[in-house]
């Protein structure tokens, strides 16, 4: 860039290019660099597939004076900036077409996915899924090159075949964060010491009264066991209706502390202020936990479209083109692995399309058919939308709202948009002179 004072330059912007789209070396010389001078650090990464068992986490827990909860995030989010960092070398090997080497980093970071304890906390859980789709959004970029041959491709195949399933959502809730939640109320002096400063219907001064502690405990186990039965629902519809009705229900719970009775029995009874420390204790917990097991159902989808676009990359290789549909494919194929798991009864919705690639997709959490409409509108019926174009049906512009999503692999994969020089800090200014006037003065740290 030349001088670099005379530059705004932000890093992170060109660190999400590359983690999202093949590149060479020559694209970003100084990030290949560091990945080339980091080689021993990488390598030293992947001898986590020659280990069987590992510690985890530290046994900073294992001293009197720790609960489980000052630990919450363990290491998981270290894991999370690794892989990161090794999905941005997997894309440079893609760009460099070695094929191999992008898949032996994507599938490390696939391993890093299921480094947590049984025991695990929901919020390690939750990174795990964030760092598998990490390795997912690796994956499309490697199968959709058509660098892969029939050897790796099975590879791949038989790697996410053996694949453990993901943490059980239902069981960390039930024992870790049950645990973590009771201990704490055991440590806390005060209620407000867990609450930590939520707005709490009702009367908080009752709690400076003396209230019975195990009524609390007890509340709080009912609301654990309300929380379980929840993230036992194996249907995302039924569940994403289960945990859009219960905040309702439980606020509506809460806010019965604000009536009259309600008040007066908690201000002569302790068992009563109990149940009410229990409730208040909860509120701020369920914020944590109702939306748990969405990311849960997002990476069985991603591994299900991933594993059938390994299977479609198979059969273009083979035949030089992919299948006019999905069960043209191999007949061992079972009929299970086209079930679409978010609509029961229903297969995955597949279309060989005209510019040689295809389109993919599952209903996802709602169980309708939005025509192979992504997140943010990227893939909008079926096609690649052009950054920030306007979606519109019928002369009307529509929004792509959460609701509205599938869950869609569209092949070919748009190319990546050129690389282009940062702008000079006068070129900024002048550029919003011109759209502000000539009083407008730029503020840059």
């Amino acid at each position: 860039m030349g001088d670099e004072s005379l530059y705004d330059f932000d890093a992170s912007f060109y660190l999400d290019d590359v983690r999202y789209q093949p590149w060479r070396r020559a694209d970003y010389p100084p990030l290949a660099t560091w990945a080339d001078e980091n080689r021993d650090r990488f390598d030293l990464l992947h001898t986590i597939e020659q280990r069987d068992r590992f510690y985890y986490p530290s046994p900073y827990l294992a001293k009197p004076d720790r609960i489980l909860i000052s630990n919450i995030l363990g290491g998981s989010e270290r894991l999370r900036h690794a892989a990161r960092a090794l999905q941005c070398r997997a894309m440079m090997y893609v760009g460099e077409g070695n094929a191999q080497l992008a898949w032996n980093d994507l599938r490390l970071i696939y391993l890093f996915s299921r480094l947590q304890m049984p025991q695990c906390t929901i919020i390690d859980a939750m990174t795990g899924h964030a760092i598998e789709g990490v390795a997912y959004d690796g994956m499309k970029y490697l199968l959709d090159s058509g660098l892969c041959d029939q050897q790796l491709l099975d590879q791949m195949a038989q790697f996410l075949s053996d694949f453990p399933p993901p943490v059980d959502i239902a069981g960390v809730i039930d024992t870790t964060d049950r645990w973590a939640m009771l201990e704490v109320r055991m440590r806390a002096s005060d209620v407000e010491d867990v609450t930590i400063g939520q707005d709490i219907p009702g009367n908080v001064d009752l709690f400076d009264l003396p209230y019975d502690k195990n009524m609390t405990l007890r509340r709080i186990n009912q609301r654990f066991d309300e929380w379980t039965a929840m993230m036992k629902i194996d249907d995302p519809a039924k569940y994403l209706q289960a945990i859009e009705q219960y905040p309702v229900q439980a606020q509506a719970d809460l806010q019965t502390w604000n009536n009259r009775g309600a008040i007066v029995a908690a201000t002569i009874s302790q068992s009563v202020r109990g149940i009410y420390a229990g409730d208040a204790i909860c509120s701020w917990t369920f914020s944590n936990l109702g939306s748990a097991k969405r990311p849960y159902f997002r990476t069985l989808t991603e591994e299900q479209l991933t594993r059938m676009a390994i299977q479609l990359s198979k059969y273009r290789l083979e035949h030089g083109e992919y299948p006019e549909s999905l069960s043209a494919m191999d007949p061992q194929l079972k009929a299970a692995d086209l079930h679409d798991i978010c609509a029961p009864g229903e297969d995955l919705i597949y279309e060989r399309r005209a510019d040689g690639g295809f389109l993919l997709y599952s209903r996802f959490e709602n169980a309708l058919d939005d025509q192979g409409t992504s997140w943010f509108g990227e893939i909008f019926r079926g096609d690649w939308t052009a950054p920030g174009e306007d979606l519109e049906i019928d002369g009307e512009f529509v929004s792509v709202t959460d609701e509205d999503i599938d869950l869609v692999l569209r092949f070919p994969l748009p190319g990546p948009p050129p690389l282009a020089k940062p702008k000079s800090k006068a070129e900024e200014e002048a550029e919003m002179k011109a759209m502000f006037g000539e009083d407008f003065e730029m503020e840059i740290d």
